[in-house]
């Protein structure tokens, strides 16, 4: 049950010298920048692997990511431009379903970075109420197995 919904574009937000994730995690051992990026058990990586993961896929997907910094991020983990289109990504490494706090915030992210598109990642599944959040608020909701094919359109 993945909501999939349009959203009224807004003005682009431009990244400026975007950092590169894989350098960010060039040198990390569970993550090997020579190995297929689905060559490794997400399950076994930390929340915060699991961020540079669903960034490093969508870099691989062409599109520029910047990681948010850990604190005042303001319920954004990622921000990724592609065709001109900003979309927001806050992403949830979860053992149970994830509720619709992450929804909530990742639109509060879309306000504060300007975005067009916000979107929540998760190895896991969404609440029935995140879903309906979702749903009403233009806010899409991921599987990060649904990242290299993620191309929203405005």
């Amino acid at each position: 049950d993945i909501c999939i919904s349009v959203v009224k574009p807004t003005i682009s937000t431009k990244i400026a010298s975007p950092i590169k994730v894989s350098d960010y995690i060039m040198l990390n051992k569970r993550i090997i920048m020579n190995k297929d990026i689905g060559d490794f058990d997400i399950e076994s990586i930390t929340p915060e692997e699991f961020e540079k993961y669903c960034a490093l896929v969508l870099e691989k997907s062409g599109r520029e990511t910047r990681l948010t910094k850990k604190t005042g991020e303001q319920g954004v983990d990622i921000v990724g431009i592609k065709n001109g289109i900003c979309v927001v990504f806050q992403c949830k490494k979860y053992s149970s379903p994830v509720g619709n706090k992450a929804v909530q915030e990742v639109l509060a992210g879309r306000i504060y970075e300007n975005a067009q598109v916000a979107a929540v990642i998760t190895n896991n599944t969404y609440t029935k109420s995140a879903r309906e959040l979702a749903y009403s608020s233009d806010v899409y909701l991921l599987y990060y197995d649904d990242l290299s094919s993620f191309n929203p359109k405005i």
